[in-house]
C-alpha cells in the first residue's frame, strides 16, 4: 500500500520511490532533506546536477553524494539513471496517420536517449574536456572505421569555433597493405615448374642412366 501511495505523477514510480521512503527513517536531518527533494522532483530530477539538488535541500554536494549512497547507489548519476528510466511514458499522441504515429516514436525515443546521457553524463569529466581544447594549441581528431564520419563531424564543428586542427583520413585496409603483396600473389599464382635442362651427351658416348624419377610410370593407353 505504502508503494502505492508513494508514487505520485511528480515523484519516481514504483521501486524508487518506495526505495527512498523505506529509508527516511535511517537518514540524517540533512540527507533525509536531499532525499525529499528527489521525492519531490521525480522525473525532472534527470535535468539536475548535484550542485542543483544540494541547493534545493540547502546542504553540501558532498551531502547529495552521501545520502545516494545511504539509499544504495553508487553516487548521484547512478541515481538519476534509475529516474529517468522509472519516469512514467507521456501518453501517445491522439493520431491517426502512421507517419505521425512513427515520428512521435522516434521523437520520444530521441528524447529518452537524450535524459539517459544527461542522467550518465560526467560533468566533471565534460568540463575538463572542455578546458582542455580551449587551452589546447592544436587538436587531433582521429576516427577508425564507422567513427571517421563522426571524427570529421567534429573537426569541422571545431574549427568554425576557431580551433586548430587536424584530422588525417583513415587508411583504408587495401592503402595499408605492402606494397608488393598484390604483385607477389600474382607471380605465386601465375608460376609454374621449370622442366629441367636436357644433358649433353659427347657423340659416341654410352647414355648414362639418369636418376630415377619421383613420377610414376604413365602407362599407354589404347584406344
Amino acid at each position: 500500500m505504502e508503494q502505492n501511495s508513494a508514487s505520485g505523477p511528480s515523484g519516481p514510480s514504483g521501486s524508487l520511490s518506495a526505495r527512498i521512503r523505506a529509508r527516511l527513517s535511517e537518514l540524517r536531518e540533512t540527507e533525509a532533506r536531499v532525499a525529499q527533494v528527489v521525492l519531490d522532483q521525480g522525473a525532472a530530477l534527470v535535468h539536475l546536477s548535484v550542485s542543483d539538488v544540494a541547493a534545493l535541500a540547502g546542504t553540501a554536494s558532498s551531502t547529495v553524494v552521501r545520502t545516494c549512497q545511504r539509499l544504495g547507489f553508487r553516487g548521484f548519476q547512478e541515481l538519476k539513471l534509475e529516474a529517468a528510466r522509472q519516469a512514467p511514458e507521456p501518453p501517445p499522441p491522439p493520431v491517426d496517420e502512421p507517419a505521425a504515429h512513427a515520428l512521435a516514436a522516434t521523437l520520444h525515443a530521441s528524447r529518452d536517449a537524450l535524459d539517459g546521457v544527461a542522467a550518465t553524463l560526467d560533468t566533471g569529466a565534460l568540463t575538463a574536456a572542455a578546458e582542455a581544447l580551449h587551452t589546447a594549441s592544436r587538436v587531433v581528431v582521429v576516427g577508425a572505421g564507422l567513427s571517421g564520419a563522426v571524427a570529421l563531424d567534429v573537426a569541422y564543428r571545431l574549427r568554425a569555433l576557431g580551433c586548430q586542427v587536424d584530422a588525417p583520413p583513415t587508411p583504408s585496409p587495401r592503402s595499408s597493405r605492402p606494397p608488393n603483396s598484390r604483385r607477389t600473389a600474382s607471380v605465386s599464382r601465375s608460376a609454374t615448374p621449370v622442366p629441367p635442362a636436357p644433358r649433353s651427351t659427347p657423340p659416341g658416348a654410352p647414355d648414362r642412366p639418369g636418376p630415377p624419377s619421383s613420377r610414376s610410370p604413365v602407362t599407354p593407353v589404347h584406344r
